[in-house]
């Protein structure tokens, strides 16, 4: 058998983790001998993620392409920054699909997780810019904001003070 008929043994693991924003994280392929040619390893999104190709991070293309020699191959994740509040983070998760040039090698898929920085909260902001009112006087107006995107509905509950009129005692968003 010539050196060009060596099939390598291909795993994959996550190596780096992501992080929101500008932190790649990436996935090693790597191979039992040096690759004998240039060829590519197709791979696909196992449903156990829970980011989304294209919306969370930067599309990946299902297959990567490896030169001749290599014995190991990065695939990055590059996150996408939002403003939704993903507690615990995401997960990306690839499987190794089969191919004629190379052979799987356990372990043949692998996870990695993007970490979010949005944090969830609320800005109550006095619409005139301050806060002057006299018993029995003019009324004063709020804006209340979200910080960031939710995930699920969101209440604020408003509990005034004795004395104090509101309109409202909760706001839903």
């Amino acid at each position: 058998m010539c050196s060009s008929d060596l099939v390598p043994s291909i795993s994959i693991v996550g190596i780096q983790q992501a992080a929101e924003p500008g932190q790649a994280g990436s996935f090693s392929l790597n191979l039992s001998d040096p690759s004998p040619d240039a060829f590519a390893i197709a791979y696909q999104l196992n449903s156990a993620s829970t980011a989304t190709s294209g919306v969370d991070y930067v599309a990946l293309q299902g297959s990567v392409s490896v030169p001749k020699g290599a014995t190991n191959i990065q695939i990055p994740v590059i996150p996408i920054d939002d403003s939704n509040t993903e507690p615990g983070g995401e997960i990306v998760q690839l499987s190794l699909l089969p191919g004629d040039r190379y052979r799987l090698l356990d372990p043949t898929e692998a996870t990695l997780q993007i970490q979010d920085d949005d944090t969830p909260g609320v800005l109550i902001v006095e619409t005139a810019g301050h806060t002057s009112v006299a018993e029995g006087g003019t009324a004063d107006t709020y804006s209340i904001q979200l910080t960031s995107q939710p995930a699920d509905v969101v209440t604020v509950n408003l509990a005034a003070p004795v004395g104090l009129n509101t309109n409202a005692n909760s706001f839903i968003f």
